[in-house]
């Protein structure tokens, strides 16, 4: 998981290549598991404050600000290179000017396997699902 997360931020301000399923979806886990840290601690803390400036709630708001903020470009770039992965153009991130359906067919597009060799590289074949598949131990 850290592999991923250190690639996606390495390559954050690079669109071309390709990310593997198992690349991108680590990279949405560990963002989903700070987001929950984010939620929990506010929980936690902030109701038990009965003052009227709750600055740690102040302060709390504003990090979850700047973290997504500062994910929206790694979030972009790793999105386009998983469409890559799948032989689709980074035009595909168009579908988002229709909401719902858009992201549901781009939700879609990110659980495609990888195909193979494309014009956008060379196939990559370091998926979690491969690996488990190709070794057949399921330990």
């Amino acid at each position: 998981m850290i592999n991923a997360i250190k690639k996606a931020y390495l390559l954050c301000f690079s669109p071309s290549g390709r990310t593997t399923r198992s690349e991108y979806w680590l990279f949405q886990l560990y963002q989903l598991l700070v987001i929950i840290a984010l939620i929990v601690i506010a929980m936690i803390t902030i109701p038990f404050n009965d003052s009227t400036d709750n600055i740690f709630g102040a302060i709390l708001i504003l990090f979850a600000e700047i973290w997504f903020l500062v994910n929206i470009i790694p979030n972009i770039t790793i999105l386009i290179r998983r469409l890559h992965d799948t032989s689709k153009s980074a035009w595909w991130l168009l579908l988002l000017a229709f909401a719902n359906l858009g992201a549901f067919v781009l939700f879609i597009f990110t659980l495609l396997p990888s195909d193979g060799d494309n014009k956008y590289g060379p196939a990559k074949n370091n998926d979690i699902e491969d690996d488990f598949l190709e070794s057949g131990n399921p330990t």
